[in-house]
């Protein structure tokens, strides 16, 4: 089940490659001196939340580009299995969480 829903989404995301807009701007990036600045983990993830504001307003082409520049994608792979990874990271970040929900993504399920 969770590569039926893994390998869609991983469509839709390589889509927003061929189509990039406009996506969100993280406030905090790796590797700057903010980033630095917060040691805490949980509180770096916080920060990387796409406020609701933008979340509901953006295009779904620009949230598959903000999903593939979220500051902990990688972190995907460090799981048993990258579905397993996505299922983390999508509890974590709200912008997998949108994404989910999308109509336009939704139709590949």
């Amino acid at each position: 089940m969770k590569n039926f829903i893994f390998v869609p989404l991983l469509l839709v995301f390589l889509c927003a490659v061929v189509f990039s807009q406009k996506s969100y701007d993280y406030p905090i990036k790796p590797g700057t001196e903010e980033w630095k600045s917060i040691p805490d983990y949980r509180e770096r993830v916080k920060r990387c939340q796409i406020p609701d504001e933008i979340l509901h307003s953006i295009s779904t082409y620009d949230l598959v580009e903000t999903c593939i520049n979220y500051p902990f994608f990688g972190e995907m792979r460090f799981f048993d299995s990258m579905p397993d990874g996505f299922e983390i990271a999508a509890k974590n970040f709200n912008g997998f969480q949108e994404l989910i929900k999308r109509q336009e993504t939704t139709n590949y399920l």
